[in-house]
């Protein structure tokens, strides 16, 4: 069976790449500093496993909302203000498979062919085959003096017309860096008919 010129135009991984190469070397027993995949080092907490542990045991598995079950959402906005001083309603939280399945899911809700995305770099690598996959076009803005932060004259000269949405890895994937509040403070992107961050 072939596969779908949409998957053929996908580039590979370089991430699942770089896990591929390490395991290898690893497996050589060679000495290895692997900065691929992030991985946590922490254990999962004991109390997160026996919850669901408790959960099958009670074998009350069912299908759930689709954008979460309303005390995980309720836990949501309540770590969210205690955390970070915001305060959401749960109307305004969606519990998803994680970051990048949340932000595929807005892509294909907002985007059609010929759009463009604006990516900033450094980027997971993820990002721009998410915006070809929805047949848009990823606008790649690289920062020339080499800082991690996205300079908000260089995001601004990348939009136009097409422009329909601006990823904002922050903190930054692979860097860990986060833009200060100068950077964060304007408006991206005027002309945009939507805008998405992450």
């Amino acid at each position: 069976m072939s596969i779908s010129r949409l998957a053929r135009a996908i580039a590979e991984s370089p991430t699942l790449k770089l896990n591929e190469k390490a395991a290898i070397l690893k497996e050589k027993g060679e000495a290895v500093i692997h900065l691929g995949a992030g991985e946590p080092k922490t254990r999962t907490p004991i109390d997160a496993i026996l919850a669901a542990a408790g959960k099958l045991a009670s074998a009350d598995i069912k299908y759930t909302p689709t954008d979460g079950i309303p005390a995980l959402k309720k836990a949501i906005v309540r770590y969210t203000e205690e955390s970070y001083g915001h305060c959401v309603g749960t109307e305004n939280v969606i519990v998803s498979a994680g970051a990048k399945a949340a932000l595929y899911n807005l892509l294909v809700t907002i985007l059609n062919p010929q759009d463009e995305v604006i990516v900033t770099a450094p980027y997971w690598v993820s990002y721009p085959e998410m915006v070809r996959m929805c047949h848009a076009r990823p606008v790649i803005v690289n920062n020339e003096d080499g800082r991690y932060e996205p300079r908000i004259r260089d995001i601004e000269a990348a939009c136009g017309s097409a422009t329909k949405a601006v990823i904002v890895n922050s903190p930054n994937n692979p860097s860990g860096a986060t833009p200060t509040a100068r950077t964060s403070s304007r408006t991206w992107c005027g002309s945009a008919s939507a805008r998405a961050c992450s």
